[in-house]
């Protein structure tokens, strides 16, 4: 005890803070009964307690089958996958024997403590602490995000627990009024907890087939783990699930993708204020913020794609890292289908990048062995379609070929006619006329992402009526979701080192891996050129692949970022456009702009930034 007593009198200046704050907080549920710091105490617990569940399994887990192959940056990186996968196969057996939630809950908590108890007894506990300062920072900013999310929802609410309770809340909280998608997975978690036939709009409409599971089976798996004692004891029906508890899931799953993102800034920048902020800089631009709490899971398939990325391109090629990287794009697929289409052109440059370094034909066998993960992993799924023929349907093909070309169904595009309807469609549309659409297509998304409005916006200062469209456009056009300003001081920058090279005739000490940011632009401009042309309907930024998007604003960000002052203009025009998003949509819904939860934000804001410059000066002094 007299131990204990001497180290908290040692670090009593960092600890007294954290005292004045307990004692805060207990006063305040004394005082209050609906205290809004509970609030917030409770909505941050929620999300240490769920990233507890996604991380420590996971990274015991690969460091205990395979330690010595596994580092802790990269059993770190995999934990929230492995931990899904795992925890799904044990989801996916109890649902085949339709096993009570007490069940779920034994099998979950069990295999947690198991492992736990075997990292324990192997001494390795302490390592998920040993990871680089990157991912540290990474995670901490998944927390502080997930945070200022769940509380951009909360904003206008006494107890969000019990009035978040439809997707309409979150899918009506920004400027416009969003469809139901968020919700469509919060109806598959329910199918799966309370064993209920696939849910369907109707015939002609969209079902639960058209949707990838794994978000739903993710919440499902909680539903069932956590039911209310009556539940668990006696089996008893409906689960209740709280739509809140689903929304900060959501929330939290769709925020992993910061991880590969600053692992993979480190690699690609070399100066400390890029790495740091970059990530930052994706997390404040408006677009990705709505994307994070209007939970559809483009973004947690994002970060699978993402993970495999950083993971292939950081290690040596062998079986097993082919293995794992066909694995995450499984995970991808399963948590999104839009991820697919970013897997085509990203094919390529991997295999340019292996047949670089082996013959041809280990490449087709290291191929093959991709392709067996993915077809594995996505399996389960693939049979749970088969066995509800009614929900296997292709009817996402509308983007593809034009709806008019589907016998007699609307949107109930059934697989035994895809062949019938691609058919009459090439009779219709020859090459020449298909080529002629498309093109227009491209022309449109090219043109009407109107960069010079920003440019008259910014020298003319009437920033009031760029903001008021900026939206609707950055919602459907990419360049503006990417940031305008921030790709013109990108080509200005990147002009001038050019023009410094033909001046001084000498190599450049640039503050960024030139190869690696080559290759990255390159492989946005490829796979959104190639996903714009094969599309049949006008190409919408919500509609296309998010890993491109990522990729593009961290990209040009980083840049922006590498000059200081620049950087400071550029961070600047980041926050003003994440400052009226947050300010505006309150003013619309006629919520007040000092709202606890929107202060809240602000100050996760702010917090961030300070622990970015923390981080910046740790990474100096080191």
């Amino acid at each position: 005890m007299k131990n204990y007593l001497e180290i908290a009198l040692n670090h009593q200046q960092r600890l007294l803070p954290l005292v004045i704050i307990a004692v805060f907080l207990i006063t305040s549920k004394i005082g209050f009964v609906n205290s809004k710091y509970v609030v917030l105490f409770g909505i941050t617990f929620k999300i240490l307690l769920f990233l507890f569940a996604l991380f420590v399994p996971g990274f015991f887990f690969l460091k205990l089958i395979k330690k010595d192959y596994f580092d802790n940056n990269t059993a770190f990186l995999l934990a929230a996958p492995t931990s899904i996968t795992l925890f799904s196969v044990i989801f996916i057996v109890l649902q085949i024997f339709k096993s009570p939630p007490l069940w779920y809950f034994m099998f979950n908590i069990g295999v947690t403590i198991l492992i736990i108890s075997l990292a324990y007894k192997s001494k390795i506990t302490k390592e998920i602490l040993y990871i680089d300062n990157t991912l540290k920072y990474g995670f901490i900013l998944i927390v502080i995000g997930a945070v200022m999310a769940t509380s951009y929802i909360a904003v206008n609410t006494d107890n969000p627990t019990q009035e978040v309770n439809t997707w309409t809340i979150p899918a009506n909280r920004g400027f416009r009024h969003l469809p139901s998608d968020n919700g469509l997975q919060y109806d598959t978690a329910m199918v799966f907890a309370n064993y209920r036939q696939p849910w369907s709009w109707g015939p002609n409409d969209w079902t639960m087939g058209d949707r990838p599971p794994l978000l739903g089976v993710v919440n499902a798996t909680i539903a069932l783990s956590l039911a209310t004692p009556a539940a668990l004891l006696f089996n008893l029906k409906p689960i209740v699930y709280p739509f809140w508890y689903y929304e900060i899931i959501g929330i939290v799953l769709n925020l992993l993708f910061i991880l590969p993102l600053t692992f993979l800034a480190k690699k690609v920048f070399n100066n400390e204020k890029a790495i740091y902020f970059v990530p930052l800089a994706v997390l404040l631009n408006g677009f990705i913020f709505l994307n994070i709490y209007f939970t559809w899971p483009k973004l947690l398939a994002t970060y699978f794609a993402l993970l495999s990325m950083a993971f292939l391109f950081s290690r040596r090629i062998s079986v097993i890292n082919i293995f794992i990287t066909g694995w995450l794009w499984a995970l991808a697929a399963l948590s999104h289908g839009g991820a697919i289409l970013s897997l085509p052109v990203l094919l390529v440059f991997y295999s340019i990048y292996l047949l670089r370094k082996i013959k041809l034909t280990l490449y087709l066998k290291y191929l093959m062995i991709f392709m067996t993960a993915l077809v594995i992993f996505q399996s389960p799924w693939t049979t749970y379609k088969k066995m509800h023929p009614a929900i296997d349907t292709v009817k996402l093909y509308y983007f593809y070929i034009p709806t008019e070309f589907w016998p007699q169904e609307s949107l109930s595009f059934a697989s035994k006619n895809t062949m019938t309807a691609m058919m009459t469609f090439l009779q219709a549309y020859p090459l020449e006329k298909q080529l002629s659409v498309r093109w227009e297509n491209l022309k449109q998304v090219i043109t009407q992402n109107a960069i010079s409005d920003t440019i008259n916006a910014v020298m003319s200062g009437n920033w009031k009526t760029y903001h008021d469209g900026l939206y609707l456009t950055e919602f459907h056009y990419p360049i503006t979701a990417i940031g305008e300003v921030q790709i013109l001081l990108s080509i200005a920058i990147l002009v001038s080192y050019l023009l410094i090279y033909i001046l001084k005739r000498q190599r450049l000490s640039l503050p960024f891996n030139m190869k690696l940011m080559g290759l990255a632009i390159a492989f946005v401009l490829m796979s959104y050129l190639f996903n714009i042309l094969i599309k049949w309907l006008p190409s919408h930024n919500h509609e296309m692949p998010y890993l491109e998007l990522i990729i593009a604003i961290a990209i040009f960000a980083g840049i922006s970022f590498s000059v200081k002052y620049i950087m400071m203009f550029s961070l600047g025009m980041i926050g003003i456009r994440f400052g009226y998003y947050l300010i505006y949509s309150s003013i619309q819904h006629n919520y007040h702009i000092v709202d606890f939860f929107n202060v809240v934000v602000i100050i996760s804001v702010i917090l961030v930034i300070y622990l970015a410059n923390q981080f910046c000066q740790q990474d100096k002094r080191e």
